[in-house]
């Protein structure tokens, strides 16, 4: 992957790319930058909360290459270019009439730019169907989202490849009276519902599965932490739960009880528990999320799950991202209370269409369930 232009916005997004250790990151500029330095300044606020470790923070540098060179290897073998040099139509234009001239037939191209129009920018290019716009919000370390733009010639293939690279975000919002959670005990793949996505976390094998943590299904409890088995990493511990009422609310709550007077205050419908990641607009630490008895591992660089509240209704979230990506790509989302939920093999279905899925065909315990 091939940044053209190591300004603010270049340096953060070689920064997002960097998330993902598969990516060999190069950043081109015509002038001497040093981006090392400039990515540790944009991202220091991350590494003094705890955000971000210095740990992480070096092994994702250790993959971004830099030159000035535009003859270089780092340009000519690019797979993928991002361009985030200076919002004029012609820089534009002269920036990819060189690229072009340097990169493969194949090698897709992409303009960060909000304000101009890739029809425009690639107006002279000769293989105009490799071109889109990728508009990454501002700061773009803080808030990993990308709009992807077509182009009046771009390819429907390069346009979905593109979203795919940048790690597309699936959200439902879904009305608390339309939401149910089903136990269903069955592999993934041979379930009968038209919307559903993996909820609540469990154990088990290709013959059964057991849920841990809260669970609540039609007002009727199926788990609780309170009585989970010591086996279980979370049993006894007071746990951040998502609940809906029988009144059409919906609520965040850390306990280890959905029979207690105040849950059954609540009028309870369904409840599940996950792993938190914002709670009441607040960052949730690596040390508190072990505190609830996870290990901190279920939140490594994958596909993840997440159900969350905004404006009073639940808001279903898919995104591949790792930790320090994902309180603040739900906060860009307009979400301040939210948990990871139990990926299970990364698997989302809506109206009988996958939108993704792994190749495994795991067996699960329950899904989230919604109308429309």
């Amino acid at each position: 992957i091939l940044i053209c232009g190591a300004g603010m916005m270049g340096k953060n997004i070689a920064f997002v790319m960097s998330s993902n250790p598969a990516y060999e990151v190069g950043v081109y500029d015509l002038y001497p930058t040093d981006v090392e330095a400039g990515i540790r300044t944009n991202t220091k606020q991350l590494v003094d909360k705890g955000i971000l470790t210095e740990e992480e923070l070096a092994e994702r540098l250790s993959r971004i290459s830099f030159t000035t060179d535009i003859d270089s290897a780092l340009v000519s073998k690019a797979d993928f270019v991002i361009e985030a040099v200076f919002e004029d139509m012609q820089i534009k234009r002269d920036t990819f009439a060189k690229l072009e001239a340097r990169c493969r037939p194949d090698t897709i191209f992409c303009t960060n730019s909000s304000v101009m129009s890739p029809s425009e920018i690639s107006r002279d290019l000769t293989y105009r169907e490799r071109f889109v716009g990728t508009h990454f919000w501002n700061p773009g370390h803080l808030i990993p989202l990308v709009e992807v733009i077509k182009s009046d010639a771009s390819s429907d293939d390069v346009a979905q490849t593109v979203m795919e690279l940048k790690g597309t975000i699936y959200v439902q919002e879904i009305n608390p009276a339309e939401f149910e959670i089903v136990v269903v005990d069955e592999k993934k793949k041979n379930i009968s519902l038209a919307n559903y996505f993996n909820c609540g976390f469990f154990s088990g094998n290709d013959k059964t599965t057991v849920p841990v943590g809260n669970l609540m299904v039609d007002g009727k409890i199926i788990s609780q932490a309170k009585d989970n088995g010591s086996w279980i990493n979370v049993a006894k511990k007071k746990l951040t739960t998502i609940y809906t009422t029988k009144d059409s609310e919906c609520g965040i709550v850390k306990t280890d009880s959905l029979d207690d007077d105040i849950m059954l205050y609540r009028n309870l419908k369904t409840a599940v528990s996950g792993v938190p990641i914002i709670v009441g607009g607040k960052y949730v630490s690596i040390d508190e999320i072990k505190e609830e008895g996870y290990t901190g591992g279920e939140l490594r660089y994958a596909w993840h799950s997440f159900l969350g509240i905004r404006h009073g209704k639940l808001v279903y979230v898919a995104m591949k991202c790792g930790f320090d990506e994902m309180c603040w790509a739900l906060v860009a989302l307009g979400i301040y209370d939210a948990i990871k939920l139990d990926g299970g093999g990364s698997f989302i279905l809506k109206n009988g269409k996958i939108l993704e899925a792994d190749s495994e065909n795991r067996r699960i315990h329950n899904v989230g369930v919604w109308k429309g």
